[in-house]
């Protein structure tokens, strides 16, 4: 029976033995091996070999003084007989293995705070891991203990003392006696006492039973390098981790720091909560053991180290999430938005090549299983003071963020990289942070904070002379422009991004701007224009091996072709975007994508399946909180039910459509959404539907970078 200190093992064991002492007509033999003792040393296996024996009805004068002959005859003694053998608190195979019988029917129970692999002859069965107590559990014992008068009513004061507490049996018990003894004191009160990380263990630690010299006991025989590496994890403000990270810490290699992470895992100061999406296994702390490896930390490893060994991991991030970053945008937008000025030399070297492949054959599911981690370390990061590891994280980062639409984390990492960014006068962090600040804006539909983020990044660029950022920022200008009317300055500022994308080879952000200027020529009437811009940015995107951005030039592709009277043409654009959304799991992409084929099937005459497309588009659209996006799919969905007969319906679409674009300063869309409610008043009309204005295509594509 295997688990941490303080998990109940001592006692679970005890209560089985008392349970199940009829089995064993024989006797019951039960020995403290003191493997983790503060006082004491770990108990001579002769010794209890002699008490053993005493108790078997051995007498002191036949007991040999020999270790060897002691077994043999304790064995003899068991031969036929039906004993329960407790062995408790046991840290090393070898004190159990003279104490194991050899043969018959008698039982042995072990707890260890290790797995103790040389057992590994016992069935699978016969291995008991004792984890955390489920939730409720817990409750109840803090009300045994405290009284159930102290915590009904409590609700989720309970609840988070509990989870204080980790639902450790001993950190709980310690807790509720203190509420037990302290009649004066509220759930809350413990609650506000614990929540003090500094403080949490001290709590936990005072009177005869204590949290910290539990894990006191457990630490002192890590080996070097595993204690090395179990505080300094310790440092790390990440939900879980890999094994790179481990690597990074020690500045060693990865197999090596999967055998200390595992040393870690059988010594039950990790658990490991599953493989992730890469194939790799993922590991966490409790948040006691978390408190305690900090501690550990702050007594053993001199500010200096702990911080290179923080800047090791954060560096190591950056070199694959760079790599992770181009491998997703085909090199596109590498300049700025992959971190350029950041300094990953620190995390040089952690990740071989292969490796990397390994890690990477998904770039996005990469990001994906690190998204919490990343999110962690750009605000750790920019704590410490390390701004250009902050922004450039951030930066790379940003291919995860807007194609899952993390719109929150995008917009967090940004405000707290740009923050770091200016205490470190680092201009062009500022810039950088700056463009992401109001891309994640836009993504929000948060006009006036996207336009002014923007104007700032736009002005910092041009005093950097950085002419892609410049470029980039341009481009989110322009569909901010375009949202807001603005017509002939987005195409301006598209034509001035247009000559620096090709210039410096980024066709990513080349296709972007193309497939932005079909936008707006749609937006004006320009049927050929419009199909041959977005022709050009097919092609150019089909050439880039990217399939979000072809999705998006499909996308616009689509709508020139329904436009210009090609249902079906525009239905196979759309299709394709739809299939690419799917594959890479991008809900942004997804929306539009159904939001186009509901379109296209409506002109095409298929009103079951073209509602079936909005509907389902409405849905993704509101999980994204997309309001523009959403009000856009409820608009044309509305316009159908109207043309169906199912007018109140349609009043409730076309009404929230409109709330939608009021709530984001749409004012053309919200016009038209008005336009199109007023016509419930006269009779449904009977010819089918054209693609009009309202159906151009969605404001918002193509802001990362």
């Amino acid at each position: 029976m295997t688990g941490v200190a303080g998990v109940g093992k001592s006692g679970l064991a005890l209560r089985w033995a008392h349970r199940v002492a009829g089995e064993f007509p024989d006797g019951r033999l039960f020995a403290d091996l003191r493997g983790y003792d503060e006082r004491d040393e770990p108990a001579s296996v002769a010794d209890v070999l002699g008490r053993f024996l005493r108790s078997l009805g051995v007498s002191g004068q036949q007991i040999p003084e020999v270790l060897e002959e002691r077994v043999a005859l304790y064995r003899s003694v068991l031969a036929g007989r039906r004993v329960l053998i407790v062995l408790d608190n046991v840290r090393t195979f070898g004190q159990v293995a003279g104490l194991l019988p050899g043969g018959g029917e008698s039982c042995v129970l072990v707890t260890s705070r290790d797995q103790l692999e040389q057992l590994v002859t016992w069935p699978s069965g016969a291995r008991v891991h004792l984890g955390v107590l489920p939730r409720e559990e817990a409750v109840e014992l803090v009300g045994r203990i405290a009284g159930e008068g102290r915590v009904v009513g409590a609700g989720g004061d309970v609840v988070r003392l509990v989870e204080l507490c980790d639902r450790l049996p001993l950190a709980l018990r310690i807790a509720a006696a203190r509420l037990a003894s302290k009649p004066h004191w509220s759930v809350r009160h413990v609650v506000v006492r614990l929540s003090d990380e500094r403080r949490r263990l001290d709590e936990l630690s005072q009177g005869a039973s204590r949290v910290r010299a539990g894990f006191e006991l457990s630490y002192r025989y890590l080996s070097v390098d595993a204690a090395r590496l179990y505080r300094r994890l310790g440092l790390v403000d990440v939900p879980d981790f890999t094994s790179w990270v481990a690597a990074a810490l020690l500045g060693v290699e990865v197999m090596d720091a999967e055998l200390l992470l595992e040393d870690l895992v059988d010594t039950q100061f990790l658990e490991v909560v599953g493989v992730d999406a890469t194939g790799r296994l993922r590991y966490r702390f409790q948040s006691l053991l978390r408190l305690y490896a900090r501690e550990r930390a702050g007594e053993e490893e001199s500010r200096g180290a702990g911080r290179e060994a923080c800047r090791r991991v954060f560096g190591a991030a950056l070199v694959i999430a760079r790599e992770a970053f181009g491998r997703e945008n085909g090199g596109g937008v590498g300049v700025v938005g992959g971190g350029a000025g950041a300094d990953a030399d620190a995390g040089v070297g952690v990740v071989d090549a292969d490796l990397m492949e390994e890690l990477l054959a998904d770039p996005l599911a990469w990001f994906e299983a690190e998204r919490l981690c990343l999110v962690g370390m750009v605000e750790q990061a920019a704590g410490l003071g390390m701004a250009d590891l902050a922004w450039g994280l951030t930066g790379v980062a940003s291919v995860l963020f807007e194609t899952r639409s993390y719109v929150e984390n995008w917009q967090g990492c940004a405000v707290v990289a740009l923050g770091a960014a200016r205490v470190a006068g680092d201009r062009l962090g500022q810039a950088v942070m700056l463009h992401h600040v109001g891309a994640a804006a836009l993504l929000r539909q948060s006009m006036d904070e996207a336009r002014a983020r923007s104007l700032e990044a736009l002005g910092l660029y041009g005093e950097l002379g950085v002419e892609v950022g410049r470029a980039l920022v341009l481009r989110n200008l322009a569909v901010v422009d375009r949202l807001q009317g603005d017509l002939v300055a987005a195409e301006g500022r598209l034509r001035e991004a247009l000559p620096v994308f090709r210039g410096a080879g980024d066709v990513l952000s080349e296709s972007s701007v193309l497939q932005n200027m079909a936008q707006l020529a749609l937006d004006r009437g320009l049927l050929e224009e419009s199909l041959g811009f977005a022709r050009d940015a097919v092609r150019v995107a089909e050439s880039a091996g990217v399939s979000r951005s072809l999705a998006q030039c499909l996308y616009r592709l689509g709508s020139a072709q329904l436009l210009a009277g090609r249902a079906e043409e525009a239905e196979e654009s759309f299709v394709r975007v739809e299939e690419l959304s799917r594959v890479k799991a991008d809900t942004h992409g997804l929306a539009h994508a159904l939001y186009g084929l509901g379109r296209a099937r409506v002109v095409l005459g298929e009103a079951e399946s073209a509602e079936a497309a909005f509907v389902e588009g409405r849905r993704v659209a509101r999980g994204l909180g997309s309001s523009v996006v959403e009000g856009s799919i409820r608009l044309k969905l509305g316009v159908l039910l109207r043309e169906l007969g199912r007018v109140e319906e349609a009043r409730g679409e076309l009404a929230g459509a409109g709330e939608l674009f009021t709530l984001r300063g749409a004012t053309h869309w919200q016009e038209e959404a008005a336009r199109e409610l007023e016509l419930l008043q006269g009779p449904p009309e009977k010819e089918p539907p054209v693609e009009g204005a309202a159906g151009k295509g969605l404001p918002v594509e193509g802001l990362s970078g």
